[in-house]
């Protein structure tokens, strides 16, 4: 795909490589693991919306952004599958979360009673701080996680966390990512021991793809690596991955 070169400088995106990389990170991911593309800040600079299409030509239905109007956006364009709201909507968009089928992440047991206060039915996915300290509820308050399933607005449909240091090659970073892993899983046999469902399930991210293939849950958040590098070129050769850049300027 090339934009008119009528300015000093334009982006040619290949969709072949693309496609090269949803084949080598699908070959990567556990049994029952789909990809979930992360299309946020307009899919890294490539164009979220001929991105996503492209992913739904190639059969994927689950996706991630940063902000509802990011998903309004991809609805707009006929994008179909799940579009998970990663970060914050203020209560003035709540609207924007049925009207255009997104699902919205939990962030903390105050926004779930926000959101449950709506009034409308919402799709929503839990965020569990394992510890990144970012967003979500921490994974040691599982009786205010468990409460967000009692919300008689909010229908739970996944559940995740992120590995924050699962790039890192240092033995203490690969121990703290162990650690996530396992408070992660504390809060998943809290909820099944309450009898509540547990749908989709995510943890990894590009990294987490790489270095912690054992982990099987629903979908891989994949980012950087489905647009062909990772964090440093260092990164990007380490792993022989065979990935291919997308974009070229």
């Amino acid at each position: 795909m090339k934009a008119s070169p009528l300015g000093r400088a334009w982006i040619e995106l290949d969709l072949n490589n693309l496609r090269h990389n949803i084949n080598v990170l699908r070959s990567l991911l556990p049994d029952g693991c789909q990809l979930m593309p992360a299309l946020k800040a307009n899919a890294y600079g490539h164009g979220a919306v001929a991105i996503a299409k492209e992913l739904n030509a190639n059969g994927i239905r689950a996706f991630c952004v940063a902000s509802a109007l990011e998903g309004v956006e991809l609805r707009k364009h006929g994008i179909k599958g799940g579009i998970l709201v990663l970060g914050y909507t203020h209560p003035d968009q709540f609207s924007l979360l049925p009207k255009y089928h997104l699902t919205q992440t939990v962030i903390d047991s105050a926004y779930a009673r926000a959101l449950d206060r709506y009034g409308r039915k919402l799709t929503v996915h839990i965020k569990v701080d394992t510890g990144m300290n970012r967003l979500g509820e921490r994974w040691e308050n599982t009786g205010d996680i468990l409460r967000v399933f009692k919300c008689k607005n909010l229908r739970v449909d996944g559940i995740y966390t992120h590995l924050c240091a699962a790039g890192s090659g240092r033995q203490a970073d690969q121990d703290f990512t162990q650690r996530q892993i396992d408070h992660f899983h504390r809060v998943l046999s809290k909820i099944q021991e309450q009898g509540f469902p547990l749908h989709k399930v995510h943890v990894q991210g590009s990294y987490g793809v790489f270095n912690r293939p054992d982990v099987s849950f629903d979908y891989a958040r994949v980012g950087i690596a489905l647009y062909g590098m990772l964090s440093t070129t260092e990164d990007t050769a380490r792993y022989h991955a065979g990935l291919r850049p997308v974009l070229s300027v």
